[in-house]
This record gives structure tokens, sequence and C-alpha cells, in this order.
């Protein structure tokens, strides 16, 4: 065998070796646990949410028949430039998914200094897709298009309590 080969052939037999480790044991060892990502019985995904990290980012799902409309608002620090995302949702095995995603920017003048300002807004796109999904009493969003959702975790918002 010529030296040059040996660093070709390698990695193909470590991926070999490995593969025939992975699926030495049964299906139920391999299987990933997937209990976590399982919203409790009684959830109901519409609803306001609020991201835990920012405290600034706000998610709305509303049930439409079998759909979910939702909108996703992603604010900047001084609240003068909005990033919105809508869409409608489809309900499945590992939480909601779309297809018809729409951003779409808003920017929000000074109305104090000009109060007959109007708001404007630039779409951006019309094509995006990603989802939604249960982790441990939160709600994660994955944005296909150009990955907005990262690093946000939401919360419900809970408008009837009662805590000070």
């Amino acid at each position: 065998m010529k030296k040059r080969a040996l660093p070709l052939i390698l990695p193909l037999i470590f991926t070999l070796i490995f593969s025939a480790c992975a699926s030495s044991g049964s299906d139920d060892e391999n299987a990933a646990d997937m209990s976590a990502f399982e919203p409790p019985s009684d959830f109901e995904w519409d609803g306001s949410y609020i991201d835990e990290t920012s405290g600034l980012v706000m998610m709305d799902i509303m049930k439409d028949g079998r759909k979910y409309r939702c909108t996703i608002n992603v604010p900047d620090a001084g609240i003068t430039h909005i990033s919105s995302y809508t869409f409608t949702a489809k309900k499945g095995d590992l939480g909601l998914s779309y297809e018809d995603g729409t951003y779409g920017t808003y920017d929000l003048p000074d109305f104090e200094k000009n109060p007959d300002a109007e708001v404007s807004y630039d779409e951006v796109y019309t094509d995006g897709s990603g989802s939604i999904y249960y982790l441990n009493d939160r709600l994660y969003w994955i944005d296909d298009k150009n990955d907005a959702g990262a690093g946000m975790a939401f919360k419900r918002i809970d408008y009837d309590s009662d805590e000070e």
C-alpha cells in the first residue's frame, strides 16, 4: 500500500468501525429520549410568550381552526426598530412547523419631535420556514431562513396572575 493512500483509507476504516459499534445495540438502547419535547397532555399552544433572555421579544400564538397564527416581534434596545415575523403553523409530532413565514421591519419615528410621522414597514421576505418546539416548560423557535430565534427561550405570560 502506498503511503499516500493511508490518510485516505484511515477515516473510512474509523467510520466503518464506529458505525458497526453504534448499530450493535438494540433499537431501544439507541433511541433518543424525546420525552422532554412532549408537552403535558393539557398544554395549549395558543397564548402570549416572552423571551426570558432579553425580556423584550414577544411571541403570540393564536389557534385558528387546525392551524396556529403566530407573530414574533423582536425590538431593538431603543424600541425604534422592530423585526416582525408572522406565519401560519401546523401542529406536528414535535411541535409547530411553518413554511409561509413573512419577515418585515418596522421603523418607529420619534413622535415627540414629529407627531405626524408615520411608521414605515419594509417586507424582507415571504418564504420563511421553521418550527416552534416545547422543551422543559419553554418554547423554542427555529427560524430556518436567518436563525432569528437562536438563543431565545419563551415562557408563557400569565395575565391572570396576582403575583407581585
